[in-house]
């Protein structure tokens, strides 16, 4: 099977976003502190992982950001852990991380142009990745390359329908039409679909988490951080309208929000 053309599959901009910084996720991360599920979604993926870990696991973790997945998993014996990501920011405070019981090694690389041989890999993980990237089909054949022959592989994925009505629907809402084609090429369906190209038992486990968020601020902050970047005086009067007057009339803002892990085994 020939793998899809990657072309420039880091997007541009994925580019703007995290090239050299990592305060544009740390302040996207900082909303969900508003869930009103009990466990994190970084806990949820984890908790998918851990049944799967064995003995001296050889881990890729592709769009790694700044590691924070990897405080929420316990290693009982030694992992080989390659944390990769395009950011030269998140590579230097990836450096940092430790993680016991396991060796962290930091590779700054293209999601659809990873630097390592066939079947190097027993599991692979990718987390907020795709939707970032020029064709998420080309990042996924890559993940089965580099992937054993019955490694297992965890990518996350959002609804069509959860991302029109959640922060990103926002965003839109408020002309911001940057945001709309984000989604688009990496969706729930479209992963499952993709990933039944190359992996076996594909299945997709739900993660739902509402926000309940009781300021204006964050949801204000959190738009920055999407494409188009800072907001224009109207893009901040529409959003402060819409926020605003929900808030006035029920106490917070509510986010319906509810992300997919979409989870196979290599062929």
């Amino acid at each position: 099977m020939n793998p899809p053309n990657p072309g420039n599959s880091a997007s541009t901009i994925a580019e703007a976003q995290y090239q050299n910084t990592t305060k544009n996720l740390e302040r996207r991360i900082a909303i969900y502190k508003y869930s009103t599920n009990p466990q994190s979604w970084l806990s949820f993926v984890a908790s998918h992982i851990s049944p799967v870990l064995g003995t001296s696991p050889k881990i890729l973790d592709v769009g790694a950001g700044t590691g924070e997945l990897w405080k929420n998993v316990s290693f009982t014996s030694s992992a080989d852990l390659t944390l990769a990501d395009f950011s030269s920011a998140m590579c230097s405070k990836l450096q940092d991380l430790e993680v016991p019981n396991a060796h962290v090694n930091v590779v700054q690389c293209d999601a659809a142009k990873i630097p390592f041989e066939d079947g190097s890999f027993d599991i692979l993980v990718a987390t907020n990745l795709l939707h970032h990237v020029e064709s998420p089909p080309a990042c996924i054949a890559e993940f089965a390359r580099v992937l054993k022959p019955g490694a297992s592989v965890f990518i996350s994925a959002t609804s069509r329908d959860s991302s029109v009505n959640g922060l990103y629907g926002l965003s839109r809402k408020i002309g911001r039409t940057q945001s709309a084609g984000t989604f688009s090429k990496h969706t729930t369906e479209s992963a499952v679909e993709e990933m039944e190209r190359y992996f076996r038992g594909v299945r997709k486990e739900s993660y739902a988490a509402s926000l309940e968020v009781p300021g204006l601020e964050p949801v204000l902050d959190y738009l920055e951080t999407l494409p188009g970047g800072v907001l224009t005086e109207e893009e901040r009067k529409l959003a402060t309208d819409i926020v605003g007057k929900e808030i006035a009339e029920n106490g917070s803002f509510t986010v319906h929000n509810s992300s997919d892990l979409v989870i196979g085994i290599n062929s």
